[in-house]
């Protein structure tokens, strides 16, 4: 088996792949948001427009939070890391 030690992770790749896991959710919102839209346009009703329009500003808000969480997750990691030692994973080869 072959141990590895991760000392310090790349912010921006960070970032990035929390960004591709959080596509579902976003996704989601947004399709949630067009139908309440769409029916409280249809129907009159101004709560159905109001949670339409709320659930299409919401991706906005989870890019901006799950973004910058993940930003100072990174930095916060490459700073204890470099003090008390990485995440270590291990690896088998296989034969």
């Amino acid at each position: 088996m072959k141990k590895i030690e991760v000392r310090e992770l790349g912010i921006s790749s960070l970032v990035k792949v929390t960004l591709y896991f959080s596509i579902i959710p976003i996704a989601l919102m947004i399709i949630v948001g067009v139908l309440a839209f769409i029916a409280g346009l249809i129907s009159g009703e101004r709560a159905a427009i109001a949670f339409g329009m709320l659930y299409l500003a919401m991706p906005i808000a989870v890019v901006i939070i799950y973004g910058v969480t993940m930003a100072i997750g990174g930095v916060l990691y490459n700073a204890f890391s470099s003090k008390f030692g990485g995440l270590e994973i291990f690896i088998k080869d296989k034969e």
